[in-house]
């Protein structure tokens, strides 16, 4: 096939779309297709890579590459580079890892005509929420993680318990698991906490973990990538998701997994389809119901473990290769 392969973000920006992207270009063309990567994120440097990239293509490029390709692929809806499929009858698939919905939920006019468009395309979304969210008609194929890098570490000490690791943002929740904390202390179980990342609720959060007398049990760690993230996460026993909004999927719970934690998140969105059978889920927000959980895998190594059995089979579903694989079936079936 000649997929063209459009992502308004691409390297070097650096996000989970650019990721992916990057991934299944390569594994696109691993697999012996011909891909070209559409973007509109530029570069200072030249590119190197095994398939063509174009960046900030103008009105004419993006028609004539939509009208090379066999598929059109688009890592998130970009109306940029849709244009042409109007005129053009060219099989298109779009993959979704968000809402199509603004930040607070609702359904504007931008939105309401990106859901008109993406009638027509095949559809792949990261979870069965976000698939209902579209109507239902979508493939679900998860996000997809670095399974050579992500992996438990033989020499790991695994002596902390709780680790946290996303964007300091409200919606996160990490102030709801440090009050979880607090709670806990209450009834003589001292937890400890790291937090990995940065945001604006960074200051914040210290400020709580203060006035709640937590400061020596919770460490905020900044952010941290590759394999001192990797080892970070192998000290903990879990990982705790507590988001408020729901989450489109999330692979920190897979990086978690991974790792050898057992996990604890919210229930609502697809990062329940991400924990899967490794951990244990909560209603958004309830801080009872999430200090329930933590308080059950923390007391009982024998439930952490029966949990972590099922990482293998449950993580063998997220690696970049099966996923790409699956990916390909979806583009391959649209061209027909």
């Amino acid at each position: 096939m000649r997929i063209l392969l459009c992502s308004h973000f691409f390297f070097p920006s650096i996000g989970g779309i650019e990721t992916l992207s990057m991934s299944l270009a390569e594994q696109f063309t691993s697999a012996g297709h011909e891909v070209v990567v559409l973007t509109r994120s530029s570069s200072e440097k030249e590119d190197h890579y095994p398939f063509k990239v174009v960046r900030q293509p103008s009105w004419l490029e993006t028609w004539r590459y939509v009208r090379w390709a066999t598929v059109v692929f688009h890592n998130n809806i970009c109306a940029s580079m849709a244009w042409p499929l109007v005129l053009l009858a060219r099989p298109w698939v779009i993959a979704h890892h968000t809402w199509i919905a603004r930040p607070d939920g609702s359904i504007g006019v931008k939105e309401r005509i990106k859901r008109r468009l993406v009638r027509h395309a095949k559809q792949i979304a990261d979870s069965k929420a976000l698939a209902n969210d579209l109507g239902g008609k979508a493939v679900v194929i998860g996000g997809c993680y670095d399974a050579q890098l992500f992996r438990v570490l033989p020499d790991a000490a695994r002596d902390a318990d709780l680790i946290f690791v996303g964007r300091l943002v409200s919606d996160k929740g990490a102030d709801l698991l440090i009050e979880v904390l607090g709670m806990l202390n209450q009834t003589g179980k001292n937890l400890s906490l790291t937090i990995v990342g940065d945001g604006n609720e960074l200051a914040n959060l210290m400020k709580q973990a203060s006035k709640l007398g937590l400061s020596g049990q919770v460490s905020f760690k900044g952010t941290l990538l590759g394999e001192d993230l990797v080892r970070e996460i192998n000290r903990h026993k879990i990982m705790v998701v507590p988001s408020r909004w729901n989450e489109p999927f999330g692979i920190v719970a897979l990086l978690g997994a991974a790792c050898g934690c057992v996990v604890v998140g919210s229930t609502g969105g697809g990062l329940i389809d991400a924990i899967g059978p490794c951990g244990l889920t909560f209603p958004n927000g309830d801080v009872k119901e999430l200090s329930v959980a933590i308080d059950k895998l923390a007391s009982s190594h024998q439930e952490r473990q029966r949990l972590l059995a099922f990482a293998s089979g449950h993580l063998s579903n997220f690696t970049v290769e099966s996923v790409a694989a699956r990916y390909l079936d979806v583009l391959s079936e649209a061209s027909r």
